[in-house]
């Protein structure tokens, strides 16, 4: 039965939504009672899985989960409603931020409801198909990115096995034909530097990085960082200039800002990269070890590939933000450590942050909200990060660059 957006929303357990949706939701409630939705049919999985040689491992459970939802005409109008949303693409990215459901554990279980994400993006499947088939890009690049957003494995490592697609947000840049596999990391592009800094190089290729438009602690980490909030002894630093220098406080090896002041000679220190500036940004998925070598191939692999199909990208360096760049990990795990050379191949730079990236990536747990004396200790890097942090430590997540 039809009715309001807001109580559509309430049945569904929704617990946030674009207010933008209020504008198309009686068209598509239109389209609705006429069409039915058809991605609740379990035939379209298995027609887009042939065309486009997505979803060999994982149909069923597509499958499964379309049939679901199309036995419930809440899920089925709420599911309608989101592929109408993303037709239109200007919208894609902030819309699918907003939009949010439960998922377990605050929520029972349920495959329909659950998998509601992976079954709207699939939709999208054939306009993202097109989208880098223009640019004639490698088949195996092509089915590589078709096939990333639709895997549910993310998913079952952070919910005890369950099937499930939660990343909607997430897997637009690989829906809007801007991230992309290469081999051990992935490359994404549009993604703008975050870096609170200005920074410089000189004709001999030194690189300084002054803090801009930063809250600095006193300890020298940005301000706000979990652990970090108390604002005695802090400072602002932001890079000011005269007719001949630049004066700012620059970024030590730790990734940490120093106090004391310097200043660049304008005739001698061009500014090659601050906010904003384009950059490819650099992921690194799980699955199989940091190996260097892998690494360096990735990376080669990224300046080729954006030479050879994406000539107009003009990129000033490569960025990244991750707990692996944080440079006390050589502490923990040793110089030899492939995570610590990881880090080194980056310029690091303190970040005002949560530091919630090592319990969701190598412990699988959501956030501080985890018990950290329970937490395993089944490798050498959870036993390290564990006493780490039961010592009342924090390794927060770093940003950096290189170029």
């Amino acid at each position: 039965m039809r009715t309001t957006i807001d109580l559509l929303m309430q049945q569904a357990g929704c617990l946030g939504w674009p207010e933008r949706w209020r504008d198309i939701y009686d068209a598509a409630m239109d389209d609705f009672d006429r069409n039915g939705c058809p991605l609740t049919d379990p035939a379209y999985y298995d027609a887009l899985a042939a065309e486009y040689g997505v979803l060999e491992v994982e149909l069923d459970t597509y499958k499964q989960a379309a049939a679901e939802v199309g036995g419930s005409e809440v899920l089925s109008r709420v599911l309608h409603l989101l592929v109408t949303a993303l037709q239109q693409e200007e919208f894609n990215k902030p819309d699918t931020t907003a939009f949010k459901l439960p998922y377990p554990p605050k929520s029972e279980p349920w495959l329909g409801r659950d998998m509601l994400g992976g079954l709207a993006l699939c939709s999208q499947i054939p306009r993202c198909a097109r989208r880098l088939r223009q640019r004639k890009l490698p088949e195996d690049i092509i089915l590589d990115a078709l096939r990333r957003p639709l895997h549910i494995d993310v998913y079952r490592d952070h919910h005890n096995g369950l099937p499930g697609n939660d990343l909607l947000d997430w897997h637009q840049f690989s829906i809007a034909g801007e991230l992309f596999p290469m081999g051990r990391l992935d490359l994404q592009y549009n993604y703008p530097f975050t870096g609170t800094a200005k920074v410089f190089r000189n004709k001999s290729g030194d690189i300084v990085a002054l803090a801009h438009d930063l809250p600095v602690h006193r300890s020298g980490i940005a301000l706000g960082a979990r652990g970090f909030e108390d604002e005695d002894g802090s400072w602002q630093a932001d890079v000011t200039q005269t007719d001949s220098d630049w004066i700012g406080y620059p970024f030590g090896p730790d990734g940490l800002v120093q106090k004391k002041p310097v200043h660049l000679a304008k005739n001698e220190w061009e500014l090659v990269l601050q906010k904003g500036d384009t950059v490819i940004q650099l992921h690194i998925p799980g699955g199989s070890k940091l190996d260097m070598d892998a690494v360096s191939e990735s990376i080669q692999r990224m300046r080729d590939f954006t030479s050879a199909y994406y000539p107009e990208y003009k990129y000033k360096a490569f960025a990244c933000a991750s707990w692996m760049l944080n440079p006390k990990l050589a502490d923990l795990l040793g110089e030899h450590s492939n995570i610590v050379k990881f880090g080194r191949l980056f310029h690091p730079l303190t970040m005002k942050i949560h530091g919630t990236g090592v319990f969701y990536f190598v412990f699988m747990q959501p956030g501080y909200e985890c018990d950290v004396a329970a937490l395993p200790t089944n490798t050498r890097l959870e036993k390290a990060l564990k006493e780490y942090y039961l010592s009342g430590n924090f390794l927060h997540e770093t940003n950096g660059y290189f170029f």
